[in-house]
């Protein structure tokens, strides 16, 4: 009797693997669903018994394709500004990225990012904390500033030492004007 449990047990285990089965937990007679496709086929049985759904929302579709991160650079504060050297450090499509120094010293990393495929990422501007030059402004986190531009581009100055009221002046120091006119 003992055999022939392991037996069937071994085959349905087997069984299992060979068709993607995802089976969890030892004990395979639970009726809870284990898999996205188990769970997606009792919410298809409910949705027939009458029970409603949620529509799933759908972002808005892409402007255009994401800029090329070199085009973004001249949106940057100046190489040399009040002191400090703006030194970059990354780009690729959609993205720049620069370290601002000052003696030598990391103060602040600048960055402007093309939200375009990332459309979630224009959510938090919704209920903005502040505006720079008439653009949303929002703090993140205790380190974070960033401004939205032109409903697309995410500029944004992070920095362990500077405070909101500093990183927002800095978010100032860029070619915001410039940038909104970018397709």
């Amino acid at each position: 009797m003992t055999r022939t449990l392991l037996l069937s047990l071994s085959l349905f285990l087997a069984a299992c693997l060979l068709t993607g089965c995802a089976c969890s937990g030892a004990d395979s007679s639970s009726s809870a669903p284990s898999s996205s496709e188990d769970r997606s086929a009792s919410n298809d049985e409910g949705a027939e018994s009458g029970a409603a759904e949620a529509p799933a929302k759908e972002d808005p579709p892409a402007k255009s394709e994401p800029v090329e991160g070199s085009a973004l650079n001249k949106f940057f504060p100046g190489e040399e500004v009040d002191g400090y050297e703006r030194i970059f450090t990354k780009e690729k499509d959609g993205f720049a990225e620069a370290t601002l120094k000052k003696d030598g010293e990391e103060v602040a990393t600048l960055t402007i990012s093309d939200t375009n495929n990332n459309p979630q990422a224009r959510s938090k501007f919704e209920s903005p904390d502040d505006k720079v030059d008439g653009h949303p402004a929002v703090q993140f986190g205790k380190n974070g500033s960033s401004v939205l531009v032109a409903d697309r581009f995410q500029v944004k100055v992070t920095s362990k030492t500077l405070d909101h009221a500093d990183r927002l002046k800095w978010l100032g120091k860029f070619d915001l004007a410039g940038l909104s006119s970018l397709e």
